[in-house]
C-alpha cells in the first residue's frame, strides 16, 4: 500500500515524507517506538488514513497537515478526538523557535 502510494504520488519524495511521518507518529503513539517492528503495520491511505498491523485495521485516526513546502505534520491519536495543534508560523520553523532550540 505505501509503496503505491509513493509511486502513483507523483512526487515521490514528498509522498515518502508522509508515510515515514505517519509511522512515526504511531510509532510513538503506541509507545513502542522503534521498539515495533516496521514490518509489523502499514499505513494506509485513502478518505481516511489508518494502520493495519497484522492484518487487522487499528482504531488510530491521524491528521496530516503541510504548514510549509517542505515540512509536514502528524497527529495519531484516538478516532473520535481532534487533536490541537499549536499553530506554528513559517518563520518560527524555520528558526526552530516552535520547539525550543533558539
Amino acid at each position: 500500500r505505501e509503496r503505491s502510494y509513493i509511486a502513483e504520488s507523483g512526487q515521490p519524495e514528498q509522498a515518502f515524507i508522509e508515510i515515514w511521518s505517519l509511522r512515526e507518529s504511531y510509532m510513538k503513539k503506541t509507545g513502542e517506538g522503534f521498539a515495533l517492528p516496521l514490518g509489523e503495520f502499514s499505513i494506509e491511505t485513502g478518505d481516511e488514513i489508518r494502520v493495519i498491523r497484522n492484518g487487522i485495521r487499528q482504531p488510530e485516526a491521524f491528521r496530516l497537515w503541510h504548514p510549509i513546502p517542505g515540512y509536514v505534520l502528524t497527529v495519531c491519536g484516538a478516532k473520535d478526538i481532534s487533536p490541537q495543534v499549536l499553530h506554528v508560523t513559517e518563520i518560527e520553523v524555520r528558526n526552530k523557535e516552535w520547539n525550543g532550540e533558539n
